[in-house]
């Protein structure tokens, strides 16, 4: 037989656990029952929202303290967004400089946004800057100086591309294709991922790895 004290403990759990049952039916937001949502961006799955300073705004007088902040909510039903996690001192970013503005040349005008990102601590946001700026990497540029949102992408190298439907559903991540150098490109993830989103067709290669 269980000692009186561990009967008593019982009981009182189980009028605890009543009580939660009680507290879930009149409120479904209960915080014990709500549906967690993944640390970690997954294909497929709607992703969680940022809000993150745009390094590449100029405050213009009279403008609010959050002008600079752009959250990637904003775009949801709007239009697809692409994320360019790029770094000034990775060997590998600037050879993208090409073709990167043929891709937002041929999709900043089909109502696609095209978002950089500051993913290294390594890089000052004015030394990034420039960097964007001397590559023609014409696009706001968001500055991730906690890591959050890097991390949550599961960003190692760069350059690294998410590409966003417009319901905010994760539809590729991974390299913009598979070689650093044009000439030997043979495979375009991130454009054929784009071309399939703009089209409301399945992505045919969601994630690749990165190679920078």
């Amino acid at each position: 037989m269980r000692p009186l004290r561990w009967e008593v403990a019982a009981a009182l759990a189980a009028c605890a656990l009543a009580g939660i049952a009680v507290m879930a039916q009149e409120n479904k937001s209960f915080p014990l029952l709500q549906e967690k949502k993944p640390d970690k961006a997954v294909i497929d799955k709607p992703i969680s929202d940022f809000k993150l300073q745009d390094l590449m705004h100029e405050k213009k007088a009279g403008e609010k303290a959050d002008a600079a902040q752009i959250a990637l909510a904003d775009f949801k039903d709007k239009k697809p967004v692409v994320l360019f996690f790029m770094s000034e001192q990775c060997s590998v970013t600037w050879r993208y400089e090409k073709r990167m503005g043929q891709l937002m040349e041929q999709y900043g005008k089909k109502n696609v946004a095209f978002l950089g990102v500051r993913c290294s601590a390594n890089d000052t946001p004015q030394s990034l800057c420039k960097f964007a700026e001397s590559k023609n990497f014409v696009m706001p540029l968001l500055n991730d100086e906690a890591g959050k949102m890097t991390a949550y992408f599961g960003v190692h190298n760069t350059p690294s591309f998410a590409l966003i439907d417009k319901k905010g559903v994760l539809r590729y991540f991974g390299s913009f294709d598979d070689a650093p150098d044009e000439p030997d490109v043979k495979a375009h993830y991130l454009p054929d991922a784009i071309t399939a989103v703009m089209g409301d067709k399945l992505v045919a290669v969601k994630k690749t790895t990165p190679f920078g």
